[in-house]
């Protein structure tokens, strides 16, 4: 059955020894034919088309619903190939700034890990680009992707991320290589938004779970002065995630720092009510947690389990707590 006005397929003779006509064929409209003309030029392992395939990259011009089929094509024959990283590096670098999303998308995820430019795609205005971006940072190396804490707090406060599960999934896949520079950027905000809030919860039980000695005093200091929504999430990972017969090694004077800094942890109101209560003694039990000087009751570890609730729920069940210190 075939449309009235429907225009003939064109049918090319595709052939290993004609890599042009390879190449052409990426721009056919029918993607069958396209899906075969980038098989063959992978199939045939040669470079010699490279010059060609970087052309249709470099080609901004988009179809009537915005795509550019033949430059996809054209990236992943590419990666394939194993020339990102050569001839066809700069191409694929320009294409991270292609008006097609779909281009922008197939470079991200196609292309060797760049933090930076990767980083930028954090605002794209696509969601899928985004979430490309945050997959390719969370691929990164540990040592190229830092520095990306407070892009990735900034992404989550953007309302256009607002009810996006996959963009906060993706989110912590890229924080988590970092936990600690991003836990930092997140409690210095003034603001918050469940997804942030989602996102440091999981983080932070992560981070706690390797037990982090290194770098957890700077991220307890990062939580004085944190708004009590943010602190509170970061205090229930800590001490729901951090393994029990674990302990932070820790000098006396560390200790008493910790102690000291935790003891001052910020006042957290209970349920709906406009009372402040002093400090709940929260800092005492992550202090306890981990020093490894103490053994949560069966009945403690119960109810840090209920920490995984709604934010609101949070600050009464960090009441109910203080009762274990």
């Amino acid at each position: 059955i075939t449309h009235n006005d429907g225009k003939p397929s064109i049918m090319p003779a595709l052939s290993k020894d004609d890599p042009a006509g390879l190449v052409a064929a990426l721009e056919n409209d029918n993607m069958f034919w396209r899906m075969h003309a980038q098989r063959m030029l992978v199939e045939r392992g040669n470079t010699d088309a490279v010059a060609d395939l970087t052309k249709l990259i470099e080609d901004t011009s988009v179809d009537e619903i915005g795509l550019n089929t033949a430059a996809i094509h054209a990236l992943w024959t590419l990666n394939a190939l194993g020339t990102g990283n050569g001839t066809g590096a700069e191409a694929i670098a320009g294409a991270l700034t292609h008006p097609a999303a779909g281009v922008r998308r197939a470079a991200v995820t196609a292309s060797p890990r760049q933090t930076a430019s990767t980083k930028a795609l954090l605002t794209d205005k696509d969601a899928q680009v985004r979430l490309a971006a945050l997959l390719a940072l969370a691929d990164s190396p540990q040592s190229d992707s830092t520095n990306i804490g407070a892009p990735l707090v900034a992404m989550l406060l953007d309302p256009a991320n607002a009810g996006e599960r996959w963009i906060a999934d993706a989110a912590v896949a890229a924080a988590a290589p970092n936990a600690a520079e991003f836990l930092n950027a997140a409690l210095g905000q003034s603001a918050s938004s469940e997804e942030l809030v989602t996102v440091i919860s999981k983080v932070t039980t992560h981070y706690a779970l390797s037990s982090p000695a290194d770098s957890i005093l700077e991220t307890l200091s990062a939580v004085e002065g944190a708004k009590p929504d943010l602190a509170v999430v970061v205090l229930d990972g800590l001490v729901s995630g951090w393994p029990e017969n674990a302990s932070a090694t820790l000098t006396d004077e560390n200790k008493a720092a910790l102690t000291t800094l935790m003891d001052g942890a910020p006042r957290f109101r209970q349920g709906s009510t406009a009372d402040s209560h002093p400090p709940l003694g929260t800092g005492r039990i992550v202090c306890k947690t981990l020093c490894g000087n103490h053994e949560r009751p069966a009945a403690a570890s119960q109810r840090c389990g209920t920490f995984r609730r709604k934010p609101s729920q949070r600050s009464s069940t960090m009441g109910r707590l203080a009762g274990f210190t």
